[in-house]
């Protein structure tokens, strides 16, 4: 299959980021972090806990651990391979 065909159905992607060439995470608008083989394009993890749309996703140095930030004004840590997460609120900025 080609690795492009399995983004074509996705819900509108908001972020992005990969590992050293193993892997690719994707934030989206449906609140989900989905992880996935940068050699093949399947989907390999779906990671779901936020209440928003997911802006902004990111791999720790060692590909161990996802961060997550999202519309629902919390940040999430994740093990990238066991789905279990962790909380942190983050604070809700003034208006200007």
């Amino acid at each position: 299959m080609n690795a492009a065909a399995s983004w074509l159905n996705q819900p509108t992607i908001l972020s992005m980021s990969f590992t050293e060439g193993e892997r690719i995470v994707s934030g989206s608008k449906d609140q989900t972090v989905k992880v996935w083989d940068a050699h093949t394009g399947q989907q390999t993890l779906t990671l779901k806990g936020h209440t928003g749309p997911v802006t902004s996703v990111c791999f720790s140095p060692d590909g161990k651990r996802i961060v997550s930030g999202s519309y629902d004004k919390t940040v999430k840590v994740w093990d990238a391979q066991t789905e279990a997460q962790g909380l942190i609120p983050a604070e809700p900025q003034p208006r200007k």
